[in-house]
């Protein structure tokens, strides 16, 4: 089964992307997840650049978010960055009661990242498409929480 990431319009929710990674463990825990019930929600790292390039660093896979920063999960993989490089992507989560599941990066300026900005400012999902229904990046659906239906 595939995610995908909603972004709500008035009472229907656009598809902006498809979610998966290619680590076995990381999509078992996103689909453990998912399973609990508990929705899995957008946030955008953002602040003044120390914040953010410090958010970078500790915003990993099963981290913890106290609504200030980020702590445990996995050892970050750009703790040898330079702050050009940090500076060089945005970033994107998607937690589940606090803990992180889920992060997409995007070029800092890009047309992708401008489309993320502007759709998590606004409520953002990721939700797993059941096996019985077919969705298309772009459209627009309703969304009940276990189903699309169509958008009316």
């Amino acid at each position: 089964m595939a995610f995908v990431v909603l972004v709500k319009n008035n009472n229907v929710y656009d598809i902006i992307a498809t979610f998966s990674h290619k680590e076995n463990e990381i999509m078992d825990a996103l689909n453990a997840a998912y399973s609990s019930g508990s929705p899995i929600t957008g946030m955008a790292i953002t602040g003044d650049l120390e914040t953010v390039r410090q958010h970078k660093l500790t915003a990993t896979y099963g981290s913890t978010w106290n609504g200030s920063s980020f702590s445990g999960g996995r050892e970050s993989k750009a703790l040898d960055a330079t702050q050009e490089q940090l500076d060089s992507f945005d970033l994107f989560v998607f937690l589940c009661d606090n803990v992180l599941v889920g992060r997409v990066g995007a070029i800092a300026g890009s047309e992708k990242s401008e489309m993320f900005k502007a759709a998590f400012a606004t409520e953002t999902l990721l939700v797993k498409v059941p096996e019985h229904q077919t969705v298309f990046v772009g459209e627009t659906y309703g969304w009940n929480g276990t189903e699309f239906t169509p958008a009316e």
